[in-house]
């Protein structure tokens, strides 16, 4: 049984007392916590190794591989023929997730020259409107204008009585 921490509790909406919503306490569980799951592939990863140790370890025997069409015979250990056929399987996983994922990464390749074309139109647009606006203003905008023309009116009389009195009263 999981923890507290993970285990879902059932609340009713205040809307629809018959619908039922599922949430987790403390946030996320195990499984949506990084440093957890760093944790668990990392003691995965450690006892694959141990694992293939003792595999290696244990079966120190001579095998002879026989390619039928060649007339060659390989003698190798057990453990290096396992090893051999793993990392075959592990490369051919490989490269049907690559293959498979050959249209996501078209549809990338095209989106990204898409975005980078609607960029550069982007960009000479902008240029098209400053060229045809007139030159702005030199001063501050009219609303910052307004703004600063109320902030002198409520720091000048102050200025002007301080002033009068001398700096230091």
């Amino acid at each position: 049984m999981p923890p507290a921490c993970c285990r879902p509790t059932l609340r009713t909406t205040t809307r629809d007392k018959s619908a039922l919503i599922v949430r987790s306490r403390g946030g996320g569980g195990l499984w949506h916590s990084p440093g957890r799951m760093k944790i668990l592939s990392r003691a995965l990863f450690l006892l694959f190794i141990l694992i293939g140790v003792l595999v290696a370890v244990s079966n120190t025997q001579t095998v002879q591989l026989a390619l039928w069409p060649l007339p060659h015979i390989i003698v190798m250990p057990v453990y290096l023929l396992v090893v051999a056929m793993l990392m075959l399987g592990v490369l051919a996983g490989l490269s049907m997730g690559w293959w498979a994922g050959r249209h996501h990464r078209r549809r990338a390749r095209e989106a990204g020259g898409e975005a980078a074309r609607l960029d550069r139109e982007v960009a000479r647009l902008r240029a098209a409107q400053a060229a045809s606006q007139p030159a702005a203003p030199s001063g501050p905008a009219p609303r910052d204008q307004r703004a600063l023309e109320r902030q002198s009116a409520l720091v000048a009389p102050e200025l002007g009585t301080r002033a009068a009195r001398g700096p230091f009263s």
